[in-house]
């Protein structure tokens, strides 16, 4: 998988900057789990976000962390993430800000395939893949609206 090998210490670095912060972060899901949830959403989640829930399925419930962010469990995403149906494609909200002011989504097209991030109130991209949205969230959480 190169593109978990790529975006191995950046989640890395969010895992030991979450346990420093004290977020409550729960084991990552099982293979199991994944399946169960792709099936679910009829959709191939990209090796970049199967890397990160492995090692850690979101956040507690209503937990954040010093930016308050938080990132959405599988069982979250599948009760309130599936937004809409946008030219034969989807998004799929998997995290929040500020208690929910703000929702971050993965945009997929109908083929399928992740094609951006963005947040709920706009359509500008700002990440072309979930390793790269967490990479700029460590970096430059400005750019993400935090």
């Amino acid at each position: 998988m190169e593109i978990e090998e790529q975006y191995k210490s950046t989640f890395l670095e969010l895992i030991k900057r979450w346990r420093r912060e004290n977020v409550k972060i729960n084991s990552g899901a099982s293979d199991t789990d994944l399946v169960a949830f792709e099936q679910e959403l009829g959709l191939t989640m990209p090796d970049d976000f199967r890397a990160l829930y492995s090692a850690v399925n979101g956040m507690a419930e209503l937990d954040s962390d010093n930016l308050l962010f938080h990132l959405w469990p599988i069982e979250e995403i599948q009760n309130n993430g599936l937004v809409a149906r946008i030219d034969g494609g989807v998004e799929i909200a998997f995290g929040d800000f500020l208690i929910d002011s703000q929702r971050y989504l993965m945009e997929f097209n109908s083929l399928g395939r992740c094609v951006g991030i963005h947040v709920d109130f706009e359509q500008k991209k700002l990440a072309n893949s979930f390793g790269e949205f967490f990479d700029i969230y460590l970096r430059y959480p400005d750019k993400l609206y935090m």
